[in-house]
């Protein structure tokens, strides 16, 4: 999520097109909207476009797995409003769908002798040494803890997915050997993982009262502003300046309507596409954009 810092102001604001590298620093809401509407009264930001002023609400760009989690962990346990923007005519347009393999979890069963050190050791090992530790050690704590609050909400009046994944005849989960792992800890949803997943985190956001979908829309480039960094008060190399984002330029893939949205929470990108770095990928056509 990229924001404006605290010791920027927005007189040393300027325009700037997207393209370098972002900072991530928290700052007063009252600094961004005052930001925010310098920015949006120049030419009204570009000639002929136009600027949605309601900027109270995150952006996510991106409808996938990644996508869907920012949206309902923002709208559910922060009670943010969030905009949902995504290229397909439908939410499951997305390479989460298309997914086969399952999801990490824990093994509780203390037959399988499973741990987070244990998952570590494991995440390092294939990893052959290149892991950061703080980012594996995370991954393994949490983990499971996430698994069950987006995937696994079987509350009555439940605001994340409930994803029927594979279960023994005692109705717990079946929990899978895979590749790298010590011990069986994958939960799938047959050769389906993905799509299971995908179908129940859309359907949730989609639902969610503070969610808004917008689809058909492309993002085409994101709004930024260089604004001058007083956050390191002892440095005497001038007035540093970061790049920070507020919002995005968007085309409606059906009208052809460009447009711009601004943001107070930020802008989360969640459009995946890394695969095109490679020559061969299994993705569909039009998923490595």
């Amino acid at each position: 999520m990229l924001a404006l810092s605290k010791g920027f102001t927005s007189s040393a604001c300027s325009w700037q097109k997207a393209g370098r590298k972002f900072k991530h620093i928290p700052v007063p809401v009252q600094v961004q909207v005052q930001a925010l509407r310098e920015l949006s009264s120049l030419s009204q930001i570009k000639s002929g476009v136009s600027v949605n002023h309601d900027d109270n609400r995150l952006i996510v760009v991106g409808s996938g797995v990644a996508g869907c989690s920012t949206a309902l962990i923002a709208a559910e346990k922060h009670n943010i409003p969030v905009t949902l923007l995504y290229a397909g005519s439908m939410p499951t347009d997305c390479n989460s769908y298309w997914a086969q393999g399952g999801i990490i979890y824990r093994n509780y069963d203390r037959v399988a002798k499973d741990s987070a050190a244990s998952l570590v050791a494991d995440i390092q090992r294939a990893g052959a040494g290149l892991c950061d530790d703080g980012a594996v050690w995370k991954l393994a704590l949490e983990g499971p803890n996430r698994v069950r609050e987006i995937l696994l909400d079987n509350a009555p009046n439940a605001r994340f997915a409930n994803v029927p994944f594979d279960r023994k005849e005692d109705g717990s989960l079946s929990c899978c050997l895979e590749a790298s792992h010590a011990a069986p800890r994958i939960i799938n949803y047959a050769d389906h993982t993905g799509k299971a997943i995908t179908e129940h985190i859309t359907a949730a956001a989609l639902n969610h009262p503070l969610v808004t979908v917008v689809p058909n829309t492309i993002v085409t480039d994101l709004i930024t502003t260089e604004c001058e960094d007083r956050t390191n008060q002892n440095t005497h190399e001038g007035n540093a300046t970061a790049t920070v984002c507020l919002g995005t330029h968007i085309l409606n893939k059906t009208t052809g309507e460009s447009s711009s949205l601004l943001s107070t929470k930020g802008t989360v990108l969640a459009s995946g596409g890394l695969a095109n770095l490679y020559e061969h990928s299994t993705n569909p056509p039009g998923f490595n954009a």
